[in-house]
């Protein structure tokens, strides 16, 4: 059997490869009706105060974002936006956004009210920046705030390489399971077909605008892998699982990894998790375990945000090896958010793929976990 179906966060009914997974009683905490933060919770939380809102707003007008071809001109930026989040990001969230290198920090964050283009276009329906997009404030503050924990990268195959990228419904696509569909996206970590050393290590949403009050939902790796029993646990830390590349990369036919593992040790007492859409097992042992995860995941609790409902901006940035997340369905009306990849290997990853400063999009095909159509054994 392919365990091809999307892990949704909530609502299946139970089946017979089900499992009791205790303390998992599969409710969603919506984070905005929150006050605080539980000690169950995955995400620390933050609100812009107006004036320092309003000061950064100031400074980001100045910038202007460049063509993502020219790639000099985007390290320019870059350091210019780095420089305008330096002087303008309270001290508390700098140091929040810094401890998610380190293990014990933080692995997500959500900051409200942060600064906005005073007029925004229609959001785009190619996926590309909108030429009528006049002002560069959301990208200033994105690719700044987020250089506090890694640099900006991209794949060539997902948005031409793009370094921010538009994440909006896209007509002919909104049926696919991907940043450009409109139906239900189920728990992932993004790119998890790349080898782990060349996969982003964070991931960074900004709001611009969401009608359809769609939510974004999160899931702590660590406490989701400690609720599952033992036998799980160690099968899914074995190589015998292979994971498809998301729909999102530009692939003329399905493409998936050779036999991984789902679970993998960090050597700081944590696990980091490889998870996509669709997966499948190298044997029927194997199999059957991503059945019982894929079980477990609809039922294990996750906190939600709603970005780009509120008068500001809003960020949502978490580790892509400790959070995995999903998103509800859009319903008609328009979503318009904006997103990053960050990584602190970005030389690394240069050295592996035969490139040079300041190259920062990177064919993804020469940097996955021993690809092929037909790299693992297809259990039925």
């Amino acid at each position: 059997m392919n365990s091809s179906k999307n892990l949704l966060p909530c609502g299946r009914k139970s089946s017979i490869l089900d499992v009791p997974i205790p303390g998992f009683p599969g409710t969603g905490v919506p984070i905005h009706e929150t006050r605080g933060r539980s000690r169950t919770s995955a995400i620390r939380r933050f609100t812009l105060p107006d004036v320092v809102r309003k000061a950064w707003e100031t400074d980001a007008l100045e910038l202007a974002y460049p063509d993502p071809s020219d790639r000099n001109g985007f390290e320019r930026f870059e350091r210019e936006a780095v420089a305008v989040a330096a002087k303008n990001c309270p001290a508390e969230i700098t140091a929040a956004m810094q401890s998610m290198k380190t293990p014990g920090g933080e692995v997500a964050l959500y900051i409200q009210n942060l600064p906005r283009d005073p007029k925004l276009p229609q959001p785009p329906h190619d996926g590309v920046r909108p030429i009528s997009k006049e002002t560069s404030v959301s990208e200033t503050v994105l690719v700044g705030i987020t250089n506090f924990d890694g640099e900006v990268f991209a794949y060539k195959e997902e948005k031409d390489g793009r370094p921010v990228q538009e994440i909006a419904p896209v007509p002919r696509s909104e049926r696919k399971a991907s940043n450009e569909g409109r139906a239900v996206l189920g728990f992932h970590i993004d790119d998890s077909i790349v080898m782990p050393c060349a996969r982003p290590k964070g991931l960074g949403l900004y709001g611009l605008r969401n009608d359809p009050l769609t939510p974004t939902h999160v899931l702590d790796v660590n406490a989701f892998h400690a609720s599952l029993p033992a036998w799980l646990q160690e099968q899914l830390a074995r190589a015998e699982h292979c994971l498809c590349a998301p729909e999102s990369f530009a692939f003329p036919t399905e493409t998936w990894s050779a036999p991984t593992s789902i679970f993998s040790p960090t050597g700081d007492g944590r696990v980091e998790m490889a998870l996509s859409i669709k997966m499948r097992g190298d044997n029927e042992r194997a199999q059957h375990a991503l059945d019982v995860v894929t079980s477990a995941l609809e039922r294990a609790p996750f906190e939600s945000v709603i970005l780009g409902a509120g008068s500001g901006a809003d960020l949502l940035y978490f580790s892509n090896r400790f959070v995995a997340h999903s998103r509800g369905m859009i319903s008609t009306g328009a979503r318009w958010l904006q997103r990053v990849f960050t990584t602190p290997n970005l030389d690394k990853i240069r050295k592996m793929t035969g490139t040079m400063a300041p190259t920062r999009s990177f064919e993804a095909r020469q940097l996955m976990m021993g690809h092929s159509g037909g790299a693992c054994t297809r259990y039925s």
